[in-house]
């Protein structure tokens, strides 16, 4: 339900799909580099897993392709969110995926986050307190779906949104963006 709320919030209805996974992704922010006038693309990236393997390079280079072709442009720097969901998301998948190659990879700087999509738990940074405090409001919102009122679950869904983009913004604090080109 987590899932299919976010999808409806922001995502939109452009999905990729890589074999049985699907990639959903949206440009939050558009701006120029301060010397090149590159274009440098702030998005966010949800992934439903079906299966049990996960090929990083594999979406991030299909997301890739599709800004090169929907914004005609070769030259580009993408900072993403990715959130990765899956039915037994946890530490240990954060873990794996997030690899230095991946957060860094073709000089996208990506900060990486799972979400359990059975019962909405979420690991983004191991140890981090802020993991506790954001999956009991996701695992909250998951067990109330949609049962007082549709539009005040989509506001706090709206709300736990906002929190975990603006903990990915602090998190990448000094990380820079290097330069994609896409021939």
């Amino acid at each position: 339900m987590i899932v299919n709320g976010f999808i409806k919030l922001i995502f939109g209805s452009h999905p990729i799909s890589i074999d049985a996974d699907t990639i959903y992704y949206t440009i939050l922010a558009t701006s120029a580099s301060p010397f090149r006038k590159i274009p440098v693309y702030k998005i966010a990236v949800l992934v439903k897993i079906s299966g049990r393997e996960i090929n990083f390079s594999k979406f991030a280079d299909s997301i890739i392709a599709d800004i090169t072709n929907r914004k005609s442009t070769h030259k580009f720097r993408i900072i993403a969110d990715w959130f990765i969901c899956a039915e037994q998301g946890s530490l240990y998948l954060l873990e794996a995926i997030s690899t230095r190659e991946n957060r860094k990879y073709r000089g996208m700087v990506n900060k990486i986050g799972v979400i359990n999509s059975s019962n909405g738990a979420i690991s983004y940074k191991p140890g981090s307190l802020e993991n506790h405090l954001v999956s009991e409001k996701l695992e909250s919102l998951n067990a109330n779906y949609l049962l007082p009122d549709g539009d005040s679950w989509y506001r706090e869904l709206q709300s736990v949104l906002d929190v975990l983009l603006m903990i990915f913004s602090r998190l990448r604090r000094f990380d820079r963006p290097g330069l994609i080109y896409q021939k």
